[in-house]
């Protein structure tokens, strides 16, 4: 079922609580792939292909619930895979990009919305949570939060 999970994001991407059923359980079969069979395991599915899916559902989703279980499957793959890892720190110097955008430009000049800062920020939170330093060690970046 795993391998077909990006096909069924993609299916229900319109359909927020339909999406969020569908991102737990890739959670779900992504942690046990990378419990149950490891580097075996993982290596044998189209890593790339899972963290695409993953990274264009966090990077477009609004809600949090949804983002964590993508970051959970990312964290899950990234125990086995060094493809997922890489992606996933690809992600997050992109969110990192972003927060720095968003905290360093005039408020909300640039045809930026109230919806959008609320989205970059509630990614920022979702990861940190997550224990990932998606600041990457900025300290005048963490004073601007």
């Amino acid at each position: 079922v795993l391998p077909e999970m990006p096909k069924l994001m993609e299916v229900t991407r319109s359909e927020e609580q339909k999406l969020l059923l569908v991102t737990h359980v890739f959670k779900l079969l992504a942690e046990d792939a990378a419990e149950r069979g490891g580097q075996a395991t993982i290596s044998k599915l189209d890593v790339r292909a899972l963290c695409q899916s993953l990274r264009k559902t966090v990077e477009t989703t609004t809600m949090l619930a949804t983002m964590k279980y993508c970051a959970d499957a990312f964290l899950a793959l990234s125990r086995a895979s060094h493809e997922a890892r890489t992606a996933f720190l690809q992600l997050a110097h992109s969110l990192h990009d972003c927060c720095k955008a968003l905290l360093y430009s005039e408020p909300f000049g640039d045809g930026q919305s109230i919806e959008e800062a609320r989205a970059t920020m509630s990614r920022a939170v979702v990861l940190s949570n997550r224990g990932f330093d998606i600041f990457l060690g900025e300290q005048d970046l963490v004073r601007r939060m």
